[in-house]
């Protein structure tokens, strides 16, 4: 499951689907101009972690991504130590003196962030893109497993029943 969230429009890519959830900013308060809707402040890290998410696809460069962030290096290279720590970020580090980030797209983390700026997009513009995407990520990631959970827990409770019937025949 990748997503991509762009000024204009939301794309989630879940396995071969795309969800795609044009945005409408009419009103904009200074609380949407913070990244993940003011939810954590104007922080360094919410900066950083903005951008990854807006461009799951981008390999970013701690000079580039100081630049779009609008933070020191010192902030860049504390935000980069935590979110690979984290295991958002992973960290190709080919060149020591120029290392390049990647999101690790497999991180639930990852996947929560995207799922909370489509709730901020969605709350804000009366939109339901979220709900499209969460269904997607069922139907891709998680269908299967929990239909094998609930067939295992109706055969739980088929042998508790089939148990009960043969004590209750032996009474």
């Amino acid at each position: 499951m990748i997503f991509s969230v762009s000024s204009k429009v939301f794309i989630a890519s879940i396995g071969r689907k795309v969800v795609r959830c044009k945005y409408m900013m009419e009103e904009i308060s200074d609380d949407d101009l913070l990244p993940f809707g003011g939810l954590f402040g104007d922080s360094h890290m919410a900066r950083v972690v903005s951008q990854v998410i807006a461009d799951p696809f981008e390999e970013y460069r701690p000079k580039d991504l100081m630049e779009l962030a609008e933070i020191s290096a010192s902030s860049m290279r504390k935000a980069l130590r935590k979110l690979t720590r984290l295991g958002i970020l992973i960290e190709d580090s080919q060149d020591r003196q120029h290392p390049v980030y990647k999101v690790n797209t497999a991180c639930k983390r990852y996947l929560a962030l995207t799922m909370l700026a489509y709730a901020v997009v969605d709350d804000r513009n009366g939109t339901d893109c979220m709900e499209g995407v969460i269904a997607e990520y069922y139907d891709s990631e998680l269908r299967s497993k929990m239909e094998i959970f609930s067939l295992t827990e109706g055969e739980k409770e088929l042998t508790t029943e089939a148990r009960l019937e043969a004590e209750g025949d032996q009474a």
